[in-house]
């Protein structure tokens, strides 16, 4: 995906502006306000870290591997690309002053500084972009060749991070009683189906076309 596709998607700004909408608005909103269940059923201890989870989970720019899905069910990819592109370099910026109001609204106790988060997204999201776009320019043709080695580096640095959230939650797990487990999934669960049935509704409701719905749903 060249930056001629960024051209394409910006001359018919409807799917783009609406799939930013939800990005900024919908989704922050969505997540807060789940979150808010989530000390009355859990407990403090427990809900509060999983109320932040959630408002940061809304917060983090449209992740690369989502290409997989809407790929495979045949949506925009331009746009994805666009969107991906637009919220990772805005995202950075706005992610930390939202959690920091979020934070403040729902009177948590766990105060994340506004300035780690954007060191942590400007080293993890912002310059791999930059230098992702850079070497698609430059490399070119030569791009294919070296394509299967970041291939490989991404999926060792996808199984990385799930192996150590997994790391991290399961001493975790095992002092939790079950309830609290099975409250926990289910609010995880209900985040995911709350914002995919908004993303659906939106995108029908404004009349987006099938691959631009999937695209804004995903």
């Amino acid at each position: 995906c060249g930056f001629g596709a960024f051209r394409g998607v910006i001359s018919r700004p409807k799917p783009l502006l609406v799939s930013l909408a939800l990005y900024f608005l919908v989704l922050p909103m969505s997540c807060w306000l789940i979150g808010q269940v989530c000390i009355p059923l859990l407990g403090k201890q427990l809900g509060e870290p999983i109320q932040i989870g959630l408002d940061l989970v809304g917060l983090m720019p449209v992740a690369a591997t989502s290409a997989i899905w809407v790929r495979d069910t045949k949506g925009d990819i331009e746009l994805l690309i666009s969107l991906v592109v637009i919220t990772m370099a805005l995202g950075t910026l706005t992610a930390p002053a939202y959690l920091y109001y979020m934070n403040g609204m729902t009177a948590n106790s766990i105060h994340i500084s506004p300035l780690l988060i954007l060191r942590q997204l400007t080293v993890g999201v912002l310059a791999p972009l930059v230098v992702g776009l850079t070497l698609n320019r430059v490399l070119r043709g030569r791009l294919p060749k070296v394509q299967p080695i970041f291939t490989f580096c991404g999926n060792a640095g996808l199984f990385m991070a799930v192996y150590l959230n997994v790391g991290t939650a399961s001493p975790l797990l095992r002092h939790l009683p079950l309830k609290q487990i099975v409250l926990a999934l289910v609010i995880v669960l209900a985040a995911n189906l709350v914002n995919f049935t908004l993303g659906s509704a939106l995108g029908r409701l404004v009349g987006l076309k099938r691959e631009q719905q999937v695209t804004c749903e995903f």
